[in-house]
Parts: C-alpha cells; sequence; structure tokens
C-alpha cells in the first residue's frame, strides 16, 4: 500500500539522526538537517529560531524541548520523537506510523510528542492526546 503524501516541510536539529532524515526523504517528506546548514554545537534556541525564518516545523529527540519551551506563537511548531529505543530503525517506524496523523495545522504552534504509540500535542499548555 503507498504511503499518504505528508505534506509537512522539517528542519531536523543535529539531535536527530541522518538516517532517519534519510528515510523520512524517501516517503517524500521535505526535510533539512542542521548538518547540511552547518548548524553544529548550536543552542536549542538557535535551532528554534532557524526553524521558525525557514518556515520549517522543527523535528528533534531533545527532552529539553519538552520541559524547558516556552511560547511557540507564530512558529510551525516543534516534533518531540520519544520513541524509547533511539536507534534509527526504531525512530523511522515511529515516524512512520504517526507522521500519517500530523498535518502542518495540528502541528503550528504546538509542541508535539510522539512516543511509540501515542502522540500529545501541547498548545497553549492544553495538552491533547491524538491517537495512533
Amino acid at each position: 500500500m503507498p504511503f499518504k503524501k505528508i505534506r509537512l516541510q522539517i528542519y531536523a536539529d543535529e539531535n536527530f539522526p541522518v538516517g532517519s532524515v534519510r528515510f523520512l526523504r524517501s516517503l517524500g517528506i521535505s526535510i533539512i538537517h542542521a548538518y547540511s546548514m552547518g548548524n553544529i554545537q548550536k543552542s536549542d534556541l538557535f535551532h528554534l529560531k532557524i526553524s521558525k525564518t525557514l518556515n520549517r516545523i522543527l523535528i528533534t529527540r531533545d527532552r529539553d524541548f519538552y520541559y524547558n519551551w516556552q511560547t511557540l506563537k507564530d512558529h510551525p511548531g516543534v516534533i518531540l520523537i520519544s520513541p524509547g529505543s533511539q536507534t534509527s530503525y526504531a525512530i523511522n517506524q515511529v515516524c512512520k506510523k504517526s507522521f500519517k496523523k500530523l498535518s502542518t495545522k495540528i502541528v503550528k504552534e504546538s509542541l508535539i510528542k510522539i512516543s511509540a504509540n501515542k502522540i500529545i500535542r501541547n498548545k497553549n499548555n492544553i495538552l491533547e492526546e491524538i491517537k495512533i
């Protein structure tokens, strides 16, 4: 069965595996990795700002975003992948399974935390679970 076209525009910070970037590209997702832009050893705030400048959703495995984020007003949003296992294979499977439920509208101005079997959306400190 063909994979549903996902129209998310993504910027991956340096904590997101390059192998998973390649996997997402193979699914037709537009994704830019921090390494390809020379954005190495930069702060979380830097990655947040650059993703906003590029008008792309920030994808990361960095849990600091979950605990230390402020407002994402006027930001394309942040996706935090927390698959349990940190292997590229586990990350790829979680993305493949969950990205079908996401859209630019859902992610905008939100922090989306994705684990192996659920998606939690935090927008303006209001939590919403999205079934996978």
